[in-house]
């Protein structure tokens, strides 16, 4: 019995064809990541059960694993019978990279207001430095910038 790479479960089927009465079968399995559906059941002559075999790859390794179902079967006549199952395991997908995330567009910054203008006849601020220095000469100027303090903003 063999397991495709996207196969998970499969049927097996039990048939009673023994002459003269019934029979019970059980189906073991010697992985756990392997399993069968009903189990045990008990036949009449001549009737079938279908069995489902199911696998589970979370745990198993990229590649081929096998692993054995053993139907045991007991009633007028006793015996057993082992089928090897092979099960094909797909690699991983490689991982993908991380996608960076969304940058938002920057939000425009408005341009600072210009100041307004003085009214007609105010004096500009070159004005205002001119007069100093014609009042109170150049070193008094420059002691007057030296010992400014800066306003608190």
């Amino acid at each position: 019995m063999t397991f495709a790479a996207g196969e998970t479960s499969s049927t097996l089927v039990v048939t009673n064809q023994v002459g003269g009465g019934r029979l019970s079968f059980n189906v073991a399995a010697d992985r756990p990541w392997i399993s069968a559906s009903p189990s045990p059941v008990t036949l009449n002559e001549g009737t079938r059960q279908n069995i489902t075999i199911t696998v589970d790859r979370s745990s198993l390794d990229a590649g081929t694993q096998t692993a054995k179902l053993v139907v045991s079967y007991s009633g007028d006549q006793t015996g057993r019978v082992e089928i090897q199952v092979t099960v094909q395991v797909p690699a991983a997908p490689p991982a993908q990279p991380a996608q960076p995330a969304p940058v938002a567009p920057p939000v425009p910054t408005p341009a600072p207001e210009a100041p307004p203008e003085p009214p007609a006849g105010f004096p500009t601020w070159a004005t205002v430095v001119i007069i100093i220095v014609a009042v109170i000469g150049v070193a008094g100027f420059y002691m007057l910038v030296v010992r400014r303090r800066p306003t608190p903003g």
